[in-house]
């Protein structure tokens, strides 16, 4: 799926320029990673695997023009949220 030029503008518009996206290196998760990056939305990707993050966000610093922050960490753990809401809030 690719979105239209429509839908990314509303999504910028109504959201802000960032986005956070946890499970960011595979399935789903990456997808809506690449479909965000692609509307030129900032991102904070998260996964648990650090070599793997660090790969997403090589691959899309090579086509987009974004901002990326990576954060690995397990969200089904309170420390892993944390560890998130720190990095983007302090």
């Amino acid at each position: 799926m690719q979105l239209s030029s429509k839908e990314k503008h509303r999504l910028k518009s109504k959201y802000g320029d960032w986005a956070i996206v946890t499970g960011a290196t595979s399935g789903i998760g990456l997808e809506l990673t690449r479909q965000l990056a692609g509307a030129g939305f900032n991102l904070i990707i998260n996964s648990r695997h650090l070599e793997k993050l660090k790969s997403v966000e090589n691959e899309l610093k090579e086509k987009h023009r974004i901002e990326i922050i990576i954060v690995d960490a397990d969200v089904s753990e309170a420390t892993g949220i944390d560890k998130i809401v720190k990095l983007y809030f302090h």
